[in-house]
């Protein structure tokens, strides 16, 4: 009988942790198309603001696109592609490192300063209505499961 419930338990427990995956990848796709929607408006995807963001809060000199990449938990080729397109609308420049020409720098430039000036009020307004029914607790908490689980997923 113990060893029944012990059963039942495990089962519930993985069907949590199951859904808890499902979950995020359901999460993740729908605050893509929702920020994809407000990004339209100014040439931008959703991926394309995350690698700005990577740029501006990681890195104090232009980063090889490999590091980038890196920071990002993408390819290196998924990043170029996204470099490229934020070259073409003139937020950053690629250029080769003069020291290994194989290596290919990101350089932000003035158009992407003035992006995130222009920026901070919606992204503060964003994170404020889609974390506004949880507590400072809450969230906190939820940033330590999340780094919990990026430690996991690391490992694997």
């Amino acid at each position: 009988m113990l060893k029944d419930r012990a059963l039942e338990v495990h089962h519930e427990v993985t069907h949590d942790m199951a859904n808890v995956v499902g979950s995020l990848f359901l999460l993740t796709n729908r605050l893509q198309t929702v920020m994809d929607r407000d990004f339209e408006k100014k040439g931008l995807t959703t991926k394309q603001w995350f690698m700005m963001a990577v740029l501006s809060k990681l890195f104090t000199s232009p980063p090889k696109l490999s590091d980038v990449a890196s920071s990002m938990g993408s390819s290196y080729q998924n990043v170029k592609q996204i470099a490229l397109k934020l070259e073409k609308n003139g937020y950053v420049t690629l250029e080769k490192d003069p020291k290994d020409q194989r290596v290919i720098r990101i350089t932000i430039v003035p158009h992407f300063e003035n992006f995130w000036e222009e920026q901070v009020e919606e992204d503060v307004a964003l994170l404020e209505s889609l974390f506004d029914h949880f507590t400072g607790v809450e969230i906190s908490h939820f940033v330590d499961y999340i780094e919990r689980l990026s430690i996991a997923i690391e490992k694997r």
